[in-house]
């Protein structure tokens, strides 16, 4: 019997090629069951955009009845990535991403409970023996499957030596503590300043991790945040140091938008 494969352009290489599914997060994470992928857009009229659905399937406030949804058997995820693309990707840099993950899941209950649900809090991860530049490019890929204009990113993504990350971009992770709620794969968004000014962002969430990723290119203004992974991209591939430690913010349940996340105290 014949399998129906669709065909398009490769949101990693470019190239025009059959797509494959590709889990976001990894299905290794538990990411393998029926899921319900929500749209944004109203049940009746032209393809206008709902700004109230768009905030209720983002932050679960309030249900779900009314929006489009379609349902995959195959967990969360995209077709957007060809298989040699999604191939590369599995053998490099999925382990280690989905060891923190899962490590992180497991204590993010006890490490929550220690700080006390207060604003403005944040954890210091400890890691030992960890590969930064291989959980980054991890994150990285589930962007680019995400957020169109991201070609980019080919090189960085597909050698996986390569530490030359677009300077037009800044990643930023974060500590999600509603476990087993809510999922989240954003494109492109603007967010648009009285007075002027523009920042674009786009955001990955599914927990215990939150990830925003900011376009300097197509931005006039950058906040201020916590969280800034940028860095790990100029690792060495290989290098895994005995001890080191991320700061990662805690996502308030009253910061509803993903460009308040990581606010420090002073500018909140």
């Amino acid at each position: 019997m014949l399998m129906d494969v669709s065909v398009g352009i490769c949101m990693i290489c470019g190239e025009r090629k059959p797509l494959t599914f590709e889990h976001i997060p990894p299905r290794a994470t538990g990411n393998d069951h029926t899921v319900k992928l929500y749209t944004a857009y109203k049940e009746h009229g032209d393809g206008e955009l709902n700004a109230d659905a768009i905030t209720r399937s983002m932050f679960g406030d309030g249900d779900l009845d009314d929006l489009k949804y379609r349902q995959s058997q195959r967990g969360m995820g995209v077709e957007t990535i060809c298989r040699d693309c999604n191939s590369y990707l599995g053998v490099n840099y999925v382990q280690p991403f989905v060891g923190l993950f899962n490590d992180v899941r497991r204590s993010a209950a006890d490490m929550l409970a220690k700080i006390g649900g207060r604003k403005d809090q944040a954890v210091y991860l400890d890691l030992h023996g960890f590969p930064p530049l291989a959980f980054f490019k991890q994150v990285v890929s589930n962007f680019c499957a995400t957020a169109d204009g991201m070609l980019d990113c080919r090189d960085f993504l597909l050698d996986r030596e390569n530490t030359d990350f677009p300077k037009r971009y800044r990643l930023h992770m974060f500590i999600v503590p509603d476990l087993g709620t809510h999922k989240l794969m954003t494109g492109w968004m603007s967010y648009l300043f009285r007075g002027g000014g523009v920042c674009c962002l786009a955001c990955v969430e599914y927990p215990p991790f939150g990830f925003v990723l900011y376009d300097r290119g197509r931005s006039s203004r950058l906040p201020k945040r916590g969280g800034d992974i940028t860095e790990l991209s100029r690792c060495q591939w290989g290098y895994r140091p005995e001890s080191m430690t991320l700061y990662l913010p805690i996502v308030d349940s009253c910061d509803r938008q993903p460009y308040l996340w990581g606010r420090y105290p002073e500018s909140s």
